[in-house]
C-alpha cells in the first residue's frame, strides 16, 4: 500500500512517514475565518474564534473595564492583572519572613519539621492462608 501526499503528490510506503512529512511540510487542513482570515488547524478553534467577530464585548472585567469575548480569556486577565480569584500571590501577612530553600548539599531532616502523629502497620502482600506453605 502506498499513501499520497494530497498536497504535493508525495508517496510513501508507511502511513507514519506520510504523517510525518505532513507535519513537516505543514500540509495540514486549515480551517480559515472568513471576516478576518485567520487559519486554524481545528474547526472547533475556528467556531470559537467566529464568536469574536459576530457576538458584541459583552464581557468586560471589573476592575479596569477592559472588554472580553470570551470568559476564559476575562478570567486568565483578572488572574495575571490583578490577582482576582487564584491567589497568585502571597498574603501580606508573611511578608517579613524570609524564605528558606533547600540545597542540594543540606541535610533534609533539617530542613523540614518533621513529627510523627500516628503509626499503622500494612501488610505489603495479602495471601490467602491455604497458599502459604
Amino acid at each position: 500500500m502506498v499513501y499520497n501526499c494530497n498536497e504535493c503528490g508525495s508517496n510513501f510506503p508507511k502511513l507514519s512517514q506520510l504523517l510525518q512529512h505532513r507535519r513537516t511540510e505543514n500540509h495540514w487542513r486549515m480551517f480559515s475565518c472568513d471576516t478576518c482570515g485567520k487559519t486554524f488547524n481545528r474547526k472547533v478553534n475556528l467556531d470559537r474564534h467566529k464568536k469574536k467577530h459576530t457576538i458584541t464585548n459583552n464581557l468586560h472585567c471589573t476592575v479596569c473595564s477592559q472588554p472580553f469575548t470570551r470568559y476564559d480569556n476575562l478570567k486568565r486577565h483578572q488572574m495575571e492583572k490583578h490577582q482576582m480569584g487564584g491567589g497568585l500571590k502571597r498574603s501580606a501577612e508573611n511578608d517579613d519572613i524570609p524564605i528558606k530553600r533547600l540545597k542540594k548539599n543540606d541535610d533534609p531532616k533539617e530542613f523540614y519539621n518533621i513529627t510523627k502523629i500516628n503509626e499503622q502497620r500494612m501488610e505489603k502482600f495479602k495471601r490467602h492462608p491455604l497458599l502459604t506453605k
